[in-house]
């Protein structure tokens, strides 16, 4: 199936919105920060996905990956700065 050049648009601009949204609620509140990018990511997952703007493999991984991080954050009392960027450093294994 073929992706038209509006769902790629449409695509592009929701992900360049939730990034967004993300970086400005990271400067209130880290952690809820997280849990509103996981929902905005997984409630937009049929745009973000049929748009081409991530497979749907890509977009399970990252949610996982997210929910892994949410609770290992509170389960070590890291802050939440710490941990996203041991996570984007590819510090942070499978240690789960």
């Amino acid at each position: 199936m073929a992706v038209s050049p509006a769902e790629q648009r449409t695509a592009k601009d929701l992900l360049t919105r939730i990034g967004r949204d993300f970086a400005e609620n990271r400067q209130k509140s880290k952690s809820k920060a997280f849990e509103t990018y996981q929902r905005d990511l997984a409630t937009n997952s049929g745009t973000l996905v049929m748009g081409g703007a991530v497979t749907l493999k890509e977009l399970t991984v990252l949610l996982m990956d997210l929910e892994a991080y949410m609770k290992s954050n509170v389960k070590e009392g890291e802050t939440a700065a710490t941990r996203l960027q041991k996570f984007l450093c590819g510090e942070l294994g499978d240690e789960e």
